[in-house]
């Protein structure tokens, strides 16, 4: 299996029978606290460092109503899986693997 340019986010962890074939799945928003987590679960220290950060407008701005429809559209199957809606995140009730 290649990575394409365009794969979806589920296709980095679950297999051809939509199956999670990962322990756990961090989200770039939630970054610190998921490293974290996984340097907890391999015993190391987290020495995450957030440098070169930029000032910008929140990225919903960036995007009109024909845009998130095409993102939407695209990307609906990992929008569905990881509890999102255009804008934030959702809270499912549930994690994925052994993530808390």
């Amino acid at each position: 299996m290649g990575i394409k340019r365009w794969d979806s986010q589920r296709s980095f962890f679950m297999d051809e029978n939509d199956e999670v074939i990962v322990d756990f799945i961090g989200k770039f928003e939630n970054l610190y606290f998921d490293f974290d987590h996984v340097c907890f679960k391999l015993g190391i220290k987290n020495n995450i460092k957030h440098l070169n950060a930029s000032e910008h407008w929140h990225f919903t701005l960036y995007y009109d109503d024909e845009s998130k429809g095409k993102i939407a559209d695209f990307f609906k199957e990992d929008i569905k899986f990881l509890g999102y809606r255009f804008g934030r995140q959702i809270w499912t009730g549930e994690w994925v693997g052994d993530a808390r």
